[in-house]
């Protein structure tokens, strides 16, 4: 069986990347991984040149990333393990399939853990894009979570 040392979830706060967390805090106990969590805000294509436009962007990912960084916190605080994992969260500004392959890569990274669809996810898709970009281009194993 593989030994994972540090397993990335992908998380853009639907419920099935809340049940891939799970399923990563359980094999981080059993494998005594480090766990990170990374959440990538979706840039839109913007690349405003106007200061006040500017402003407001930022404005709304740093109040993002606080918000989303302390409910993380919370969800990582009530897990009930003796064994609990060490856990970063990572947030970032982008594409999220090419920003989760880059940054899994770049940090060695041996299992990234996801849900088969996200939060622009449909009930007809059988699996996400995103999921679907990440499972063919990543240099490690993928863990899809339904």
């Amino acid at each position: 069986m593989e030994q994972y040392h540090h397993i990335l979830v992908a998380y853009d706060k639907s419920e099935q990347s809340r049940k891939a967390l799970r399923q990563a805090f359980d094999i981080a106990e059993y494998n005594n991984s480090l766990v990170t969590i990374l959440y990538v805000a979706d840039s839109f294509g913007l690349n405003p040149t106007n200061p006040v436009v500017l402003g407001a962007i930022d404005d709304y990912y740093k109040s993002e990333e606080y918000t989303l960084t302390k409910s993380l916190e919370k969800i990582v605080s009530e897990r009930d393990s003796k064994d609990k994992p060490e856990v970063k969260i990572i947030t970032l500004k982008g594409n999220a399939k090419r920003k989760i392959v880059k940054f899994a890569k770049e940090r060695k990274i041996d299992l990234i853990v996801m849900g088969a669809t996200g939060k622009h996810g449909t009930e007809q898709n059988i699996v996400g894009t995103t999921t679907s970009y990440v499972v063919n281009h990543a240099h490690c194993q993928v863990l899809v979570v339904r």
